[in-house]
């Protein structure tokens, strides 16, 4: 379609493809590889590649990825894999200087696949919190008119002593050792100061350049970690 001079000219796209074909590690099988990544990998890379013909009127190219991507998911590898390589794609644009952003939904309310499996119960039980369809939309509202502060979005309410009790990626490892979150007896509420220290905690270890006395980051780093 966008090889014809009468046609109007593609502003957007979205990639919302989506297919689950769920087994443990010991019963993966090819055949359910296949099935997810036909619908995910293949899918985004078709529309990376039409999206190269539209490039000059294209103001934004989003792709649905899951936060299985992000903290993984029991019984979903292959959903994982498939959703990362769309992160992938979105980095790889991104770094071409193209349109692009990958939106890691966590569960909806009310809609979307994670009503017809036990998603919402398994997702509740990790620490982690329905999107509502207000929030939702206006964050796919947000990423579509450019206000998005990357290429690689996750949208979730998370409840983060719960989180890290239940699961910790190498990548928030940190977060166990510093703060409110370094004791096995963690708060119900942290609050602002106390998030603050947490997260300078995991900088003062992961960036050796950093120092506790970057006054001017505080109010930043306690509304992230918050």
């Amino acid at each position: 379609m966008f090889g014809h001079s009468d046609t109007a000219a593609v502003s957007g796209l979205v990639h919302a493809a989506r297919m689950l074909a769920d087994a443990t590690l010991r019963n993966q099988t090819l055949q359910r590889c296949r099935q997810v990544m036909g619908a995910k990998v293949a899918g985004a890379w078709n529309v990376h590649s039409a999206a190269l013909i539209a490039e000059e009127s294209l103001e934004y190219l989003v792709m649905f990825s899951s936060t299985a991507a992000l903290l993984g998911s029991p019984g979903q590898a292959n959903y994982a894999a498939a959703n990362a390589s769309l992160d992938a794609t979105a980095h790889l644009r991104s770094g071409m200087g193209s349109a692009a952003a990958s939106m890691q939904w966590g569960a909806w309310a009310g809609a979307g696949m994670a009503t017809q499996h036990d998603t919402l119960t398994r997702t509740a039980a990790a620490g982690l919190g329905e999107v509502s369809v207000n929030v939702g939309m206006e964050a796919l509202g947000g990423v579509c008119c450019g206000q998005a502060l990357g290429s690689q979005i996750a949208v979730v309410p998370i409840r983060w002593p719960q989180l890290l009790l239940w699961v910790a990626p190498p990548f928030l490892a940190h977060f166990r050792l510093h703060g409110p979150f370094a004791d096995a007896k963690v708060p119900k509420v942290v609050t602002e100061e106390a998030a603050g220290t947490c997260v300078q905690g995991v900088l003062a270890a992961s960036v050796p350049e950093w120092t506790s006395n970057e006054s001017d980051a505080s109010p930043m780093i306690a509304e992230v970690a918050l």
